[in-house]
């Protein structure tokens, strides 16, 4: 889903348009990528290699923007160490998919559903990074994760950079929101967060 119609794109902005798309795609083979990625890394380590609340945050996006707004298990071993979390993770999971998404929704009734995409999807951003970090902080070792995880995550979002500033500079009128001060402080903490990953990913030791 895009923010604004393509076709309402100032002439200035079409000339840069391949770029922007260019980054687009890039985002979407970094993603498409890592989720491939979380999947065999979950496999292999037998663990969840996202957090529980990012997933839930996640997932409620996605059925927020694809249903209403149309554009053998070893957690036995793994949640150990808090049996009131494993005897009630699909409770866990409902209520906080269901939560995430009533905010989705109601944020898209407040501000529009096109706007509410791009904002919540950068909430969903800075959950799953602060998520991650908090995830490796606390076990201490990698299990569940890999340079290989982080960098095509961290990829996929640090393009879309370059896409924002292209619009902002070329489309300014459909994406002022880009040069607020909020969007601006989303960008940073994700610089940060993201770049704190990888700096405390090295120190515990990760394989790819």
């Amino acid at each position: 889903m895009e923010v604004a119609d393509p076709s309402r794109a100032p002439p200035e902005y079409k000339d840069v348009a391949w770029i922007a798309d260019t980054c687009k795609l890039l985002m979407g083979i970094g993603w498409t990528t890592n989720y491939v990625g979380m999947i065999y890394k979950s496999l292999k380590d037998e663990t969840y290699a996202m957090a529980l609340m990012a997933l839930c945050c996640n997932f409620a996006w996605e059925l927020t923007y694809a249903l209403i707004y149309p554009f053998g298990s070893d957690l036995e071993i793994e949640w150990g160490h808090s049996p009131l979390v494993l005897r009630n993770l699909p409770l866990i999971f409902i209520i906080c998919v269901s939560g995430f998404m009533s905010g989705h929704v109601a944020l898209a009734a407040q501000v529009g559903p096109s706007l509410a995409q791009a904002w919540s999807a950068y909430g969903c951003q800075l959950l799953l990074s602060v998520g991650g970090l908090c995830q490796l902080l606390c076990r201490g070792h990698s299990r569940g994760a890999s340079y290989f995880l982080w960098f095509s995550r961290f990829f996929g979002s640090l393009v879309l950079v370059p896409q924002d500033i292209l619009r902002y500079k070329y489309w300014r009128a459909d994406h002022e929101y880009m040069g607020s001060p909020l969007y601006i402080w989303f960008v940073c903490i994700f610089l940060l967060l993201d770049g704190s990953y990888g700096i405390c990913l090295c120190c515990t030791g990760s394989v790819v």
